[in-house]
């Protein structure tokens, strides 16, 4: 599970204050040459189960260039938008001009794969920074008022329609999801 969520043996190791060869032996069996190469312990110390059990995979966790799913910044800048942040502020902000903003605000699934748009964990602490900083502050004017009704012909929720941000479970409370037209 760790290592789905970007976390490397090495770094497991370290963050559970163990060395490198318990948790690699327990991932890929001994490395000792010999018959018994490659076979995996039928035990594991309790001690060492209990500190590698207790790391929680964590953004702040991941080193900087460690690739994490987008979803959740996605929808970070897209409630922003619909507070009524401009996609250039929020890219000047974030300090990648508007490309990437305008890409994220406007991803949807690529493909028939569904494979999904990734960021690097650096940008994705920089998006939350910036979502924790902007989210209760409702800018005025005229570009508020276009982002605003840019975000709302999208379907987009504002800061205050989604209780969690970094799950696919949740969606946004019902007045703002889309009307149906049946």
């Amino acid at each position: 599970m760790l290592g789905e969520h970007g976390l490397g043996y090495k770094r497991i190791a370290g963050l559970a204050g163990l060395g490198v060869t318990p948790v690699r032996t327990i991932l890929w069996g001994r490395q000792d040459p010999g018959p018994r190469k490659g076979e995996l312990p039928k035990r594991v110390k309790r001690e060492t189960a209990e500190r590698i059990l207790a790391v929680r995979p964590s953004l702040d966790l991941l080193g900087d260039r460690t690739l994490v799913s987008a979803r959740p910044y996605i929808r970070r800048i897209r409630a922003l938008i619909a507070a009524g942040w401009t996609q250039r502020e929020l890219g000047v902000r974030l300090g990648c001009g508007t490309n990437l903003c305008t890409t994220l605000a406007s991803y949807e699934r690529q493909s028939r794969r569904h494979r999904t748009y990734q960021i690097t964990a650096a940008r994705a602490r920089a998006i939350v920074a910036l979502y924790d900083e902007l989210n209760l502050i409702r800018p005025t004017g005229v570009a508020a008022d276009r982002s605003r009704a840019y975000a709302a012909a999208r379907g987009w929720p504002d800061p205050w329609a989604w209780e969690v941000y970094d799950n696919d479970f949740d969606r946004p409370s019902p007045p703002f999801a889309k009307a149906s037209t049946a």
